[in-house]
């Protein structure tokens, strides 16, 4: 009798150790699957608020931006025709059938600098072009 009771105690221990690690291991796949679960759904929620914070706070204004910009490069770029059209020694001159070269290229080159920009025209009258860099 003394052996089975050595037995049955050991088959006890042995079931109660193997308890023991069975417990551990599901309370630590647990943790583990809780922490991998969170870790999801904390990437698809900061995703989701830096895709709306994006789209309905940045990419507008960034929008806003770039439109004001071009709407500033396309001013800059009719200024120097605006002040042309309305100059009446330019506009002899470019009706005169004989134009004063020197003359007009130093006016456009005065246009290009001021308005830091390469400027031109094709003469009707003799299809000659001129530019504030030169006939």
């Amino acid at each position: 009798m003394n052996i089975f009771s050595t037995l049955r105690n050991t088959y006890t221990q042995l079931n109660s150790f193997s308890l023991k690690i069975k417990l551990i291991g599901a309370v630590t796949g647990a943790m583990f699957l809780v922490f991998v679960l969170l870790t999801a759904v904390n990437y698809y929620s900061t995703k989701n608020e830096i895709v709306h914070k994006l789209k309905n706070n940045e990419l507008p204004v960034y929008a806003d931006n770039v439109r004001n910009q071009i709407i500033l490069m396309i001013i800059q770029g009719i200024m120097p025709l605006t002040q042309m059209t309305g100059d009446s020694f330019f506009i002899h001159e470019i009706n005169n059938p004989d134009i004063d070269v020197p003359q007009v290229l130093a006016y456009l080159k005065g246009i290009g600098d001021k308005h830091n920009v390469v400027i031109g025209f094709v003469s009707s009258l003799n299809a000659s072009y001129y530019s504030n860099t030169g006939k």
